[in-house]
Formats: C-alpha cells, sequence, structure tokens
C-alpha cells in the first residue's frame, strides 16, 4: 500500500478518506469513481502480438484500496464466528 500517499493527505485529507470509507461500508454503494480502473497490457516477451504473450497490471485507485483492506479486516474477524471447528471456509 501506498503509505507515501496517506502521509500527503494530511489530518483533513485523512479525515475525508475516513468518512468515504465509513459512508461506503454503511451504505454498501461504492463511487463511480472507485469502480473504474485503468488495465495495462505489459508484454511478457519482446515482438508479443498474442494476447498469451501480455500480461496485465489493474491500477485501481489508492482510496479503492484502502476500503477494500478496511473490508477484509472486518469479514476476517467475523469469519470465525460462522465456521464450526472442522470447517476450513470451503
Amino acid at each position: 500500500m501506498n503509505f507515501e500517499l496517506l502521509k500527503a493527505l494530511g489530518t483533513q485529507g485523512k479525515r475525508e478518506l475516513y468518512e468515504i470509507c465509513n459512508q461506503i461500508y454503511i451504505q454498501g454503494e461504492w463511487p463511480q469513481d472507485f469502480l473504474e480502473a485503468v488495465i495495462i497490457p505489459i508484454e511478457k516477451k519482446s515482438g508479443a502480438q498474442e494476447c498469451v504473450d501480455f500480461r496485465t497490471i489493474c491500477l485501481i485507485p489508492h482510496a479503492s484500496k484502502i476500503v477494500l483492506r478496511v473490508l477484509t479486516r472486518r469479514l476476517e474477524s467475523k469469519v470465525d464466528l460462522f465456521l464450526g471447528r472442522d470447517e476450513y471456509g470451503f
């Protein structure tokens, strides 16, 4: 995660980001900006012509990554309540 971004936000920026994250969590709706991503194809080998000769990376907004991390941690903390002793999430 890009912690330099969080440092650059300052106190007010962090507060705003916190409010956005809480709003997303409570309402269950993602802002349109969080749903858009840039997909970049990168050649696996030079002179690539076919799709299999490329790999892709996806650039999503940093704020979206933060919300995903928060949601993941909240879900992980609750999963033990639903799984039995002999279950492993399958």
